[in-house]
């Protein structure tokens, strides 16, 4: 589990954070008379927040502003990335521990800039974080590897030097189709169902076992570093 450069989405993978956007969905089509799918949740799951306004719109035929849309969403989601957002189990101790190691760490997310800083301040994580590659310096979605690739360049790493955690089948497809070792983030319970995360090169619920083994590896090595 040692890389030289670990890359982190945000959103359901670090942050314990999928079911405010899920409500956030459910209210606000909700507002509109407009039935939330399943479908629509996981087509937006993986757009820039503007991507998913202009698509919304298009989709159910809106007469609003996608700008009105995504300032709106925001509201309804800045309360609780302020105040209840918490984190995955182990993802605070494996931060710290590739921290001490001096291992560099970027977040690759689609997120608002606005939202996820309030609730990696919150959560005492934030400066773990070396690098942000995020919608604010990124022209595209998770459909296309820009973002991952600017985080690895940011960490000054090579794509094969580095693992991307995520917890989406689009993003999971396009790191892995880009060149680089990807752990599936899966929900509890669903770490065996394979058809989600496809191309993965490993599943896992949340950090535990990813701390546990790099803590191993990391203690193994300087025993050895010693002798």
């Amino acid at each position: 589990m040692i890389y030289k450069g670990y890359i982190f989405d945000l959103d359901g993978t670090v942050l314990d954070s999928m079911g405010v956007w899920h409500n956030v969905d459910v209210e606000f089509l909700g507002k509109r008379g407009l039935p939330f799918s399943e479908k629509y949740g996981k087509a937006i799951s993986h757009m820039k927040l503007e991507l998913a306004a202009e698509y919304t719109v298009e989709l159910y035929g809106l007469n609003e502003k996608p700008s009105d849309i995504m300032r709106e969403w925001l509201d309804m989601a800045e309360y609780e990335f302020k105040c209840r957002v918490g984190l995955k189990p182990f993802a605070k101790e494996l931060l710290e521990l590739l921290h001490g190691l001096g291992i560099p760490v970027a977040a690759a997310t689609t997120s608002s800039r606005r939202l996820y800083r309030l609730a990696l301040e919150r959560n005492g994580i934030l400066g773990y974080f070396d690098a942000f590659s995020d919608a604010e310096n990124a022209e595209r979605g998770k459909d296309s590897p820009e973002i991952f690739l600017r985080a690895a360049e940011m960490l000054g790493k090579e794509i094969k030097d580095c693992i991307v955690f995520e917890d989406t089948p689009q993003a999971i497809k396009t790191a892995k189709k880009a060149g680089f070792t990807v752990a599936a983030v899966a929900e509890k319970g669903k770490a065996d169902d394979s058809g989600i995360f496809g191309s993965a090169d490993m599943v896992i619920e949340d950090f535990t076992g990813v701390f546990k083994e790099l803590e191993r590896e990391a203690e193994c090595k300087k025993i050895f570093a010693v002798h």
